[in-house]
């Protein structure tokens, strides 16, 4: 045990000193860390000053506001609003650069578009040579449609005929409108059962009474993916370096036992080094859980892609076959497994591909 150990922390030192091994060790972490680094500076998005001539907290310009400021540009586009104190810091935030356009809210917006007079209703300020403003007016007023619609609905339910005075309740319109508020920032189907003998009034969301999130969740570099793809590529190419280490008779000397468990240990020396370079990845972009979560499975997959490849290696008997398999073994792991999506929800069949290669076991633990 003592002499594959030995072999293990010799083959390690061994493979550290071929520099272009070492690139590709460093090259997942640091990539890691830059896109993650991208990833939250885009959060930021283009800076969009908005200020609201009306001061009443509870108007419909106040609201619009507040819809603004909490518009998430990292999952839904590029673009941060924030509010202005006043009409004069607005226009020298957009004077200075510190915001690229400056969105001002008229007073009585909401009465300006339910008598359709949208003069001078918003007013829009922007730095020289930008093309925020142009890129912006869809967002601003998608999500200033967006909170009208909650108006027009309970306007509706209140004087549409749908409902009789007798039959709806201040109570009702309440709960319509938080169960407005509540589909609106989940994403799914509203609409309603109305059945006028038995005088039933329901509100609800999709018809299986489930509220679906059609927004999706915003995906990034897709690290740990990547990580597995590395370390199962990575034991491959131990195995092509195994098979010319036998044919220079390097495991000649040892007896029937040792020569198999060293055998692994030379394998496992290069997949332990991408684990490493892995976890530095995990670590870098912020998506390390812990390290009891992190460890077990991990040094299980190992143990897992050493034995996968020293099984094929044994199957394939020369290293230039094994290696012409390297790249059909990284396509499949990277097109079937769920590295960047998940295949099998989409295609028929694909999922079961995917087990085919060891970074679907592996990701699919998390």
């Amino acid at each position: 045990m003592r002499k594959c150990l030995l072999w293990l922390l010799l083959s390690c030192k061994r493979y550290m000193k071929r520099p272009a091994f070492l690139l590709l060790l460093l090259l997942l972490p640091s990539g890691a860390w830059f896109f993650g680094k991208e990833e939250k500076a885009s959060e930021n998005g283009i800076r969009i000053a908005v200020f609201a001539e009306e001061g009443e907290e509870d108007s419909f310009d106040q609201r619009l506001v507040e819809k603004l400021v909490s518009y998430k540009s990292g999952e839904e586009g590029m673009f941060s609003f924030y509010r202005a104190d006043s009409l004069e810091e607005l226009k020298e935030d957009v004077a200075t650069r510190r915001a690229e356009c400056g969105y001002v809210i008229g007073k009585g917006l909401e009465e300006k578009l339910a008598n359709k007079k949208l003069r001078n209703a918003i007013r829009l300020y922007e730095a020289p040579s930008t093309v925020a403003g142009q890129l912006s007016t869809e967002t601003f007023f998608s999500l200033m449609i967006e909170e009208y619609d909650r108006i027009l609905f309970l306007d509706y339910l209140r004087n549409g005929g749908l409902f009789s005075e007798e039959v709806m309740d201040e109570d009702w319109l309440l709960k319509a409108d938080q169960e407005y508020q509540r589909i609106q920032q989940n994403g799914s189907t509203f609409h309603f059962t109305y059945r006028e003998e038995a005088q039933e009034r329901e509100i609800m969301t999709d018809p299986s009474g489930q509220s679906a999130d059609l927004r999706g969740e915003r995906t990034i570099f897709p690290v740990r993916g990547f990580a597995a793809v590395f370390i199962f590529i990575t034991g491959l190419y131990g195995a092509v370096t195994l098979g010319q280490d036998e044919r220079r008779g390097l495991f000649f000397m040892l007896s029937g036992a040792e020569r198999i468990f060293c055998r692994l240990a030379s394998i496992l020396a290069p997949v332990l080094l991408a684990a490493l370079s892995g976890l530095g990845a995990l670590w870098a972009s912020g998506e390390f859980i812990s390290f009891g979560r992190e460890l077990l499975p991990l040094l299980a997959y190992c143990l897992l892609t050493a034995s996968f490849a020293m099984g094929i290696k044994r199957v394939t008997g020369k290293e230039g076959l094994l290696c012409s398999l390297i790249p059909f073994f990284m396509v499949g792991s990277l097109i079937f497994c769920p590295v960047f999506l998940d295949v099998g929800r989409y295609v028929k069949g694909a999922g079961w591909i995917g087990r085919l290669f060891l970074p679907y076991y592996y990701l699919t633990w998390f």
